[in-house]
């Protein structure tokens, strides 16, 4: 079989996750007609179908290695003539194309369990949720898992992940063990399942969980072990050159390895959104009421998520080893920020459209449509990383802002002094990092500050003593 059945495959994945996106309209029309037998099996399949057509296309791929079917390119460069059995899988299992779809493989996995588990509230139950409940937060696993799963495959894949072999020989260049692949590809395979929980994580933030745990309004902090990849970023930056270089400054420039290094940091950034800033404006939508001159809060919140963004990104870009001067720095940072303002402009429109259950709809879908967009901006730019500790900041800060600078919000005296401190305290110690870096770790060490930083908004929420009306 001729390495494109592979493609066709992935392609139909493709396409398959963009029904899962608009599966809860499809949903409401099958089970509204009389087939609702077949029709039930049909959305099984369309949930399962991203997962399906993934494993079919890595099935392909593996046979050709065990068959060393020399149509396929991957298969020439990898292995030798002779090569045995084991030799071939381990070859199949190493790579970058392989270790992604071992990747897309246990986050289709783990999205066809849940989906088609949580209808009948047995092996999956949140406390307090009904059926109907169950259905919403199905339908918010959909949407976010469709759009995520487009994403892994333009910001992981390359173009032609499963080149035809050009009348190439044998060249084998692959000299691993199946005892070093196996356990690499499987520890992908789980990834991807993290992953899953983790968009799990983001629907029930979605489908307000605050109103089913009113202490604990996230039930699942699983999606919090994707900070993995900033940890090994910390040991990346500790072990800098001696010649004093930023090894993440240079690794973001590098053509082969840049965007895959900041698609996953974006990705990361992501979900550690959804954990510190989404929690943090959960809990202040519960805790303090809209105050007097709601646009004075609105654009007070915005203002300063922009401000923040844009002064960091600024300093960042300047440590970039292609930029060195502050006018080039301010050109890119202005680049880099304008499709972000674009999205957070578009997502305060969504109350038009009817979205404006929240108590302050038009910061809601800024802050929302701006997360949604990041990943998406890195992998069409990867220089968008340098973007990241200002959205955490910013956005997280922009939980507790409107509560400040607006009258009768419950957010008075000691704590509203508090909250004031804090988003100094926090806006000054990014910048101060940002702007005076320490030789050799100036992105990556803007990178875990902003992500420390970030959580402390959430903390002076949680804390803060109201005002009873």
């Amino acid at each position: 079989m001729a390495s494109p059945a592979a493609e066709v495959f992935l392609t139909a994945s493709l396409i398959a996750s963009m029904v899962l996106i608009i599966g809860p309209v499809i949903r409401k029309q099958l089970l509204q007609s009389e087939s609702r037998r077949i029709n039930t099996l049909l959305l099984l399949a369309i949930d399962w179908s991203p997962f399906i057509f993934v494993f079919v296309s890595w099935g392909i791929d593996l046979l050709a290695f065990a068959q060393l079917n020399t149509d396929h390119e991957r298969v020439l460069v990898a292995l030798e003539d002779n090569s045995g059995i084991s030799e071939r899988i381990a070859a199949s299992l190493s790579g970058w194309v392989s270790g992604t779809m071992a990747l897309l493989l246990g986050f289709g996995l783990y999205l066809g369990f849940v989906l088609t588990r949580l209808p009948t509230q047995h092996e999956l139950d949140f406390g307090g949720m009904s059926e109907e409940d169950n259905i919403r937060l199905a339908n918010n696993i959909r949407r976010w898992g469709g759009w995520l799963w487009m994403l892994l495959l333009y910001g992981l894949l390359p173009d032609e992940p499963f080149p035809p072999s050009q009348g190439n020989v044998f060249l084998g260049e692959f000299t691993g063990s199946l005892s070093s692949t196996l356990p690499l590809w499987v520890a992908l395979l789980l990834l991807g399942i993290v992953f899953g929980v983790a968009v799990m994580q983001l629907s029930l933030l979605m489908e307000r969980a605050d109103r089913f745990h009113p202490e604990n309004p996230f039930p699942h902090q699983v999606g919090w072990l994707l900070l993995l990849p900033f940890i090994g970023l910390g040991f990346i930056i500790l072990s800098s050159s001696p010649s004093g270089d930023d090894i993440l400054a240079l690794l973001l420039i590098d053509p082969i390895f840049g965007a895959r290094t900041s698609f996953i940091l974006g990705l990361s950034g992501l979900f550690l959104f959804a954990g510190t800033a989404l929690h943090a404006h959960l809990l202040a939508e519960r805790k303090f009421r809209v105050g007097r001159s709601r646009w004075l809060g609105l654009g007070s919140a915005v203002l300063h998520s922009v401000a923040i963004i844009w002064l960091t990104t600024t300093t960042l870009a300047f440590q970039l080893p292609n930029v060195g001067v502050w006018f080039g720095s301010l050109w890119l940072s202005t680049q880099l920020i304008f499709p972000l303002l674009i999205a957070g402009l578009i997502g305060m429109l969504l109350p038009i459209a009817g979205l404006d259950d929240r108590p302050r709809p038009e910061l809601w879908g800024y802050r929302f449509v701006s997360a949604m967009a990041f990943p998406l901006l890195v992998a069409i730019n990867p220089l968008s990383i340098l973007l990241l500790p200002g959205i955490l900041v910013g956005f997280s800060t922009a939980a507790i802002i409107p509560s400040i600078v607006e009258k009768g919000t419950r957010l008075e005296g000691k704590s509203r002094q508090q909250a004031i401190v804090s988003v100094v305290f926090v806006d000054v110690s990014l910048f101060a990092i940002c702007v005076s870096p320490i030789t050799g770790l100036g992105i990556g060490l803007a990178l875990l500050v902003g992500a420390a930083l970030s959580v402390i908004p959430m903390i002076i929420i949680s804390k803060s003593q109201i005002i009873q009306a």
